[in-house]
């Protein structure tokens, strides 16, 4: 289970163990949860291939700030 934050500091606890992604409401604090198989390809096909000197990546996290719009 992972913790997800908010930019306030409000947490929630994140039971889904496949990739996602965080869509996050400044506005409200309403975080959830996306796939996006294309995305998460390209990117592990990114660090893939501009790897970070001295630095193995294990897992990334993404977290997208914005604004529902209903």
């Amino acid at each position: 289970m992972a913790k997800v934050k908010t930019e306030r500091g409000i947490a929630r606890y994140d039971a889904a163990i496949l990739p996602h992604y965080h869509l996050h409401s400044s506005k409200t604090d309403r975080i959830e949860g996306s796939r996006d198989e294309k995305l998460d390809e390209l990117i592990r096909s990114y660090f893939k291939n501009n790897k970070i000197k001295d630095f193995e990546i294990r897992d990334t996290h993404l977290q997208a700030t914005g604004k529902f719009n209903k």
